[in-house]
C-alpha cells in the first residue's frame, strides 16, 4: 500500500521514516536529508506509473537533469517501510 502526499512548493518530510526531500519543485538534483542509510533502493515513476528511474545506492543526491518537465513519483524503499511521494520536475 503506497501513501501519497501533495505538497507542490519547498520539501517533503515524512516524519515515521525521518527521510525529506528537497527541493521541491527540483530543477536538476533532488536532494535527501535524514536517515539515509535505512534507504534500501528508490525508484521514480511518471505520473502514468512508467517506470522511469531506479536507484540502489548514493541515496543522498539524485540527478533528474535528464527528465523532462513533468510530475513523478519517487518511491522510497526503507528497513522500516515504504513511502511515495509527488515531486515536480521544472
Amino acid at each position: 500500500m503506497a501513501t501519497f502526499a501533495f505538497d507542490t512548493l519547498g520539501s517533503i518530510e515524512f516524519e515515521e521514516l525521518g527521510i525529506e526531500l528537497y527541493p521541491n519543485p527540483v530543477n536538476e538534483y533532488l536532494n535527501i536529508k535524514g536517515n539515509s542509510n535505512s534507504i534500501q533502493q528508490i525508484n521514480i515513476f511518471s505520473i502514468n506509473g512508467q517506470h522511469i528511474k531506479q536507484i540502489n545506492k548514493d541515496f543522498n543526491r539524485i540527478n533528474l537533469k535528464a527528465l523532462e518537465a513533468s510530475i513523478y513519483f519517487v518511491r522510497i524503499e526503507t528497513t522500516n517501510g515504504i513511502q511515495t511521494l509527488k515531486i515536480i520536475k521544472k
